[in-house]
């Protein structure tokens, strides 16, 4: 029901800007996949007593659905999950992903509004956030919805706002229910035909849903901006200042035995990063690789952390119909409202080929090496897994009026 309602203030604020949705033209794309995978430590666990193998399958279905006019664009993305487990009922799960999108176009400025709803598990959404609750299962719902505006200060300069407000809820008390606000605003300057200058100024304020007793406000300052070295090498850099301060009690799980610490007021300094490098050798290859410092909730148990994190996306076309790609990424997680020793660094890599079948049906099978630390108790953990997924790209529909 709360999805439905942002989803309609979504659409109702667009469609009373657009004067011309007479003229709109409509579309409809998608695809289905259907995907089997086979995991030796599903747990993740760190103890090779605990340790379980899972094979398990599931059936994705994609939807996207849009209309445009001169002025008003309008974009809704859906994505349906089943994921079956032969060995373990209690693993299964419907999940539901909805993001919509719109935005105005004025003579000058650009107004826009999104809305999302996120329902999965702890089971899918805990894998990078924590690595705790896998096995759990857990119900989890997130709510989001925010507006943006950019205005075209001169030739060469504009400005932007937004706005987001963010839900989740919880189907257990042992993990937090919480809600945040937050914002931003931002300069632009097109120094050159390939250079660009920014500096963006936000934050947010944060608290718990379930118990009420933590808040967290951010504040914090970045100045950058984006370089054109080629027409194949194209980099972004951002960073500044942060002061993150924390108001009440801080109630969480540790990795040792799941007992509740807690943290009295406290504050904390740091740094914002965000930094990406592109390089498009030819046609056939490229190679995006990035690196962010930032703080957030985590989607798991809504207790504040830091998150450095590192990047790598490769892909390649080996031939007309066959292409090869690998993915990496590595994190350090800190704890912010809690003792200096909760930190978990975090390790995936998954090399993959992908073959086209026939125009509209592809193959891909894929194999993924997943490491985590928990400094705390000094344990790692690994698993490895394989997957093959089949994806068949449905016809696009179209229409105009």
């Amino acid at each position: 029901m709360r999805i439905t309602s942002l989803c309609l203030i979504a659409v109702f604020a667009t469609i009373l800007a657009g004067d011309r949705v007479d003229a709109a033209e409509w579309y409809a794309q998608g695809d289905l996949s259907q995907e089997f995978s086979f995991d030796d430590n599903f747990r993740f666990s760190a103890r090779s007593d605990d340790a379980e193998s899972r094979w398990s399958t599931k059936s994705t279905a994609n939807v996207n659905v849009g209309a445009s006019t001169p002025n008003l664009q309008v974009r809704l993305n859906s994505a349906f999950d089943y994921t079956y487990f032969p060995q373990e009922s209690s693993l299964n799960s419907a999940d539901q992903r909805f993001n919509l999108d719109t935005t105005y176009q004025m003579e000058r400025a650009t107004l826009g509004l999104g809305a999302s709803f996120v329902r999965d598990t702890t089971r899918t959404s805990d894998e990078e956030d924590t690595g705790l609750f896998i096995e759990e299962n857990k119900r989890r719902e997130l709510y989001r919805v925010g507006p943006n505006w950019t205005y075209q200060l001169s030739p060469l300069d504009s400005v932007n706002m937004y706005g987001d407000y963010v839900s989740v809820t919880r189907s257990t008390k042992d993990l937090d229910s919480y809600s945040q606000y937050s914002g931003g605003f931002g300069w632009t300057r097109q120094l050159t035909a390939r250079t660009q200058i920014q500096a963006r100024f936000s934050g947010f304020h944060f608290n718990t849903g379930a118990r009420g007793d933590r808040k967290t406000s951010l504040i914090g300052f970045e100045i950058g901006g984006t370089h054109d070295f080629s027409e194949r090498w194209q980099a972004s850099f951002f960073a500044g200042p942060r002061y993150t301060w924390l108001d009440g009690t801080v109630r969480f799980t540790n990795s040792l035995n799941m007992r509740e610490r807690i943290s009295d007021n406290d504050d904390d300094v740091g740094y914002l990063l965000d930094a990406n490098v592109r390089y498009q050798a030819g046609e056939r290859t490229s190679l995006v690789a990035n690196a962010s410092r930032d703080v957030s909730p985590s989607t798991t148990t809504g207790i504040i952390r830091q998150t450095t994190a590192f990047g790598l996306f490769f892909n390649h076309q080996l031939l007309e119909k066959v292409a090869v790609d690998l993915s990496g990424r590595y994190s350090i997680q800190e704890t912010l409202a809690g003792p200096s020793d909760l930190r978990r660094d975090y390790a995936s890599v998954s090399p993959g080929v992908r073959w086209r079948l026939t125009e509209d049906l592809t193959l891909r099978c894929s194999y993924r090496f997943r490491w985590q630390k928990f400094d705390e108790s000094g344990e790692t953990a690994n698993s490895n897994a394989v997957f093959a997924t089949l994806t068949y790209q449905l016809p696009r529909l179209s229409a105009s009026r």
